[in-house]
């Protein structure tokens, strides 16, 4: 991939994850944008953690903080929603 926003990134690499038999945990993805443009590739063949591949895109120069937010909306429902904030989350 080249010249994808990071956050874009990160969304792709946990909507893989939730695509594969018995990923689907429901995390919504949300559409917000870092500004920071990146470059790159994986082969999810390598079998990593998508939690390790998160942090490693992280830790790049410009990077971002990630984690899972976990709440229940005003309906009482679980929400899992990817959590994302360059440099940090606010």
């Amino acid at each position: 991939v080249t010249g994808l926003d990071q956050f874009d990134i990160a969304r792709t690499l946990v909507a893989h994850a939730q695509e594969q038999p018995g990923g689907d945990i429901g995390i919504s993805l949300g559409h917000e944008r870092s500004g920071t443009v990146r470059d790159y590739s994986h082969a999810y063949s390598a079998l990593a953690r998508i939690r390790e591949l998160l942090d490693k895109l992280g830790q790049l120069n410009d990077g971002f903080e990630w984690r899972i937010h976990c709440y229940r909306d005003a309906g009482g429902m679980r929400v899992k929603r990817l959590q994302l904030g360059h440099p940090q989350i606010r």
